[in-house]
């Protein structure tokens, strides 16, 4: 069958991370792909011309020792970055919740604390004031916060330091987070490994992989108390052109003791999470966003 003014160039190798290309016309040459894959590009910085906007959605799956679902959890958010005066700001919080593993979920109570939070990343959110107005026994938010900080940090910071198919250790002896006085969690050994080159919304971008096995977890939560490890991994793509996050995924395995209350009984469970990192494409709504941040001042900032 012959393809009229369509030219394909498919580079299928074979190697620790397999790299597959398809390339349309007017895609890159095959001297400049040799160029991607021997090092991703020297001094890239960060460009974001207008406000960046993402949804986030965080299914939780509970399960017990046998794998029989318990209960499920949904999170959805809108997320927006590079705002008048470096802020990050959060809206459309949702939570919705079930114990029937047959029944769908709503589209989620709105957290109305989160409506309009706005920060900058450089302040410190694992700070107790930090959280201030936020509930002490919903921790699904807060976890939104430092999984969305989690991923520009993995996909920005250490960027220059990563070689194709070879892990790269942040911090090789592990590190332990203190989470806003509601516990810790510990890195035992985050790996994070770029593993070739990808198409995400049209941009050239660089994939990365990231994980994290048998990280300690201790959360104390007023009346819920949670003991157990975490095993975490999953993807990132880092355009090649202006190094936003294209896309992102996270995936979660924990095994926990939980327990309400000092006389509960303490409860084995396996809790699943999925989360979606999608940004959010349209010029249109980029331009809604320009017009709506302009009254985003200091006062939103926590204190």
């Amino acid at each position: 069958m012959k393809l009229k003014n369509i030219s394909f160039q498919l580079c299928n190798l074979v190697m620790p991370g397999l790299v597959l290309l398809v390339l349309v016309s007017g895609a890159l040459s095959s001297e400049k792909i040799e160029g991607y894959l021997s090092e991703l590009p020297k001094n890239l910085t960060l460009q974001e011309d207008r406000p960046q906007n993402y949804l986030l959605k965080v299914d939780y799956y509970t399960r017990d020792i046998y794998g029989s679902l318990t209960g499920r959890t949904r999170v959805t958010a809108e997320y927006s970055r590079a705002l008048p005066g470096a802020l990050v700001r959060w809206n459309n919080v949702r939570i919705a919740r079930t114990q029937d593993p047959n029944s769908p979920l709503s589209e989620g109570e709105l957290q109305k604390y989160m409506e309009g939070f706005a920060y900058k990343q450089s302040d410190n959110t694992f700070d107790p004031k930090f959280f201030k107005d936020f509930p002490q026994n919903v921790m699904e938010t807060k976890i939104l916060i430092w999984d969305m900080l989690s991923i520009e940090v993995w996909a920005w910071n250490y960027f220059d330091k990563l070689q194709l198919n070879k892990a790269y250790r942040p911090e090789p002896g592990g590190q332990t987070f203190q989470l806003a006085g509601t516990g810790s969690f510990r890195n035992r050994d985050l790996k994070l490994t770029w593993v070739g080159i990808s198409k995400m919304n049209g941009e050239t971008s660089a994939l990365l992989q990231y994980e994290s096995l048998f990280n300690p977890l201790d959360i104390n939560a007023g009346a819920m108390k949670i003991k157990g490890r975490t095993n975490y991994w999953g993807n990132i793509w880092v355009s090649l052109e202006d190094k936003q996050i294209e896309h992102a995924t996270l995936y979660e395995d924990g095994l926990m003791e939980l327990a309400f209350g000092e006389k509960t009984e303490k409860t084995l469970v396996n809790v699943f999470r999925e989360i979606t990192f999608q940004k959010v494409l349209t010029t249109k709504t980029a331009r809604q966003v320009d017009l709506s941040v302009k009254n985003v001042t200091s006062e939103n900032l926590p204190k």
